[in-house]
């Protein structure tokens, strides 16, 4: 698989994941000798979303990063009690 198909399938995977869990996802992707990165959706939307992260408090961006570690430690500790059994 190459570059533009793994950029295609983060894309793909990016647009199912804002339209089923209903989040504003946004990815700025930079290739190697390219000076524009790629973005998705559209710049603009992008921006926005960059934007709207930057108002959060850095209390607030933290929080969510937190639960996020629990969140993955919890499904860590059920993947290894079920190698266990």
């Amino acid at each position: 698989m190459d570059l533009s198909e793994k950029i295609a399938s983060l894309i793909k995977s990016a647009k199912e994941l804002s339209i089923l869990c209903n989040v504003v996802v946004a990815l700025i992707i930079m290739c190697p000798g390219k000076t524009t990165p790629i973005t998705w959706p559209k710049e603009i939307d992008v921006r926005n979303a960059l934007t709207r992260f930057e108002s959060y408090s850095e209390y607030e961006r933290s929080k969510k990063f937190d639960e996020h570690k629990k969140y993955l430690s919890r499904k860590l500790d059920e993947q290894k009690k079920k190698k266990k059994n």
